[in-house]
């Protein structure tokens, strides 16, 4: 298994831990989204509508093009969340969190 699946799969896990238990969530992986492009977990609360989209980072940095990335796929599915998932020994430059803040997005460590 190459360290991308590893940290895919640990986000599902963890994904299916935190939103498993709460009646209405569903977690699609890969799934396409309008423009044809595909973001990795696309989750949807049937009961009160809220969407999320969730990206996985398995690179040393975590730079503005990724959150650019997941911003973007926010804006297409109309997503109330946006949460990248990185690796806690990637960097995260302070220009990255703070654009991160500013796009009211989220980061997620994970080992």
């Amino acid at each position: 298994m190459s360290q991308g699946e590893r940290y895919l799969k640990e986000a599902y896990e963890d994904l299916q831990e935190t939103y498993s238990g709460v009646p209405g969530w569903k977690i699609e992986r890969n799934k396409k989204i309008d423009g044809g492009e595909r973001v990795q977990f696309y989750l949807t609360n049937k009961l009160s509508s809220l969407k999320l989209v969730v990206e996985v980072k398995d690179g040393p940095t975590v730079d503005r093009a990724d959150v650019e990335r997941l911003f973007k796929f926010k804006e297409i599915v109309r997503a109330d969340r946006a949460m990248l998932y990185h690796h806690e020994a990637a960097k995260v430059p302070p220009d990255v969190e703070a654009f991160v803040f500013q796009k009211g997005l989220q980061l997620r460590a994970f080992r």
